[in-house]
């Protein structure tokens, strides 16, 4: 059986980790490699609900809105 991963797209965090890749860039990353995608809606860990909504209109994959 394949494992199943869930690949996180999470800019920064309100413990000061601060991706030195864009939205656009994790994106991509997690589209290829994930079979879902966990997509933050919370601004303290650089997400929204707008982001939400663009990750949903560039796949088909599965979402987790966290």
């Amino acid at each position: 059986m394949k494992p199943v991963f869930v690949a996180e797209v999470k800019t920064t965090s309100p413990f000061g980790f601060q991706s030195p890749y864009t939205w656009d860039a994790l994106f991509a990353i997690a589209q290829k490699k994930g079979a879902m995608l966990s997509i933050h809606t919370n601004p303290h860990w650089g997400g929204s609900f707008e982001i939400l909504q663009t990750a949903r209109n560039q796949t088909t994959k599965p979402i987790l809105a966290k």
